[in-house]
């Protein structure tokens, strides 16, 4: 199978992201889901004019400085500019991007995240507050995250994207339907599918 190097997203083709961080190189047989992520946090960061929020610390590690706003509890990285809780901090009117962090929530994947907080209610949160939106997560990590959204009617301004590939390669492909992917495990080698939900400012 043929390892893509672009992928279509809302009728753009964008290069996929490389970074020898946690993401993986052109030529390697085998990148992590950073190189969608990363690509498409790129190509949306440019289109809200770098005026964001980040949930989690992600982009500190590969676009330092980029955005002046970054919470994250547990995260020790300088650039992070809020240490506080994701229910706590306020989205009220912000572009908000949030790069598989979601599925951590409630998980006790960070001991300072408490177990009765999940990602289904900041996903709740980020909705109701926020401007704008881009949120990612991996497929086959936390089944009650990607079930409700999977199988949730939202409102016409939330656009669902889904890319899956093989368990070997970097053979991406895309969907909208919940039903192609949901079965998809996650690993041996990092996520094999990966949801992308954005709203347009």
């Amino acid at each position: 199978m043929e390892n893509v190097q672009h992928i279509q997203y809302r009728e753009r083709t964008i290069p996929l992201f490389y970074h020898p961080h946690n993401c993986g190189m052109p030529n390697d047989a085998r990148t992590t889901e950073r190189t969608i992520e990363l690509a498409l946090t790129d190509f949306w960061l440019t289109r809200v004019n770098e005026q964001a929020m980040e949930i989690g610390a992600v982009t500190p590690y590969y676009f330092p400085g980029r955005l002046l706003e970054v919470v994250d509890p547990t995260d020790a990285y300088p650039l992070v500019s809020k240490k506080e809780s994701l229910f706590s901090v306020n989205m009220k009117g912000k572009n908000i991007l949030s790069i598989s962090t979601l599925e951590h929530i409630g998980t006790h994947d960070y001991n300072k995240i408490s177990a009765k907080e999940d990602g289904i209610s900041v996903l709740h949160k980020i909705i109701a507050q926020s401007k704008s939106f881009l949120i990612t997560f991996p497929i086959g990590y936390n089944w009650r995250l990607e079930n409700y959204v999977g199988n949730t009617r939202f409102c016409e301004s939330i656009m669902i994207n889904y890319y899956y590939r093989s368990l070997a390669h970097n053979d991406w492909k895309h969907t909208r339907h919940y039903g192609v992917i949901k079965n998809i495990p996650y690993g041996p080698l990092w996520a094999n599918a990966l949801a992308i939900l954005e709203k347009q400012g």
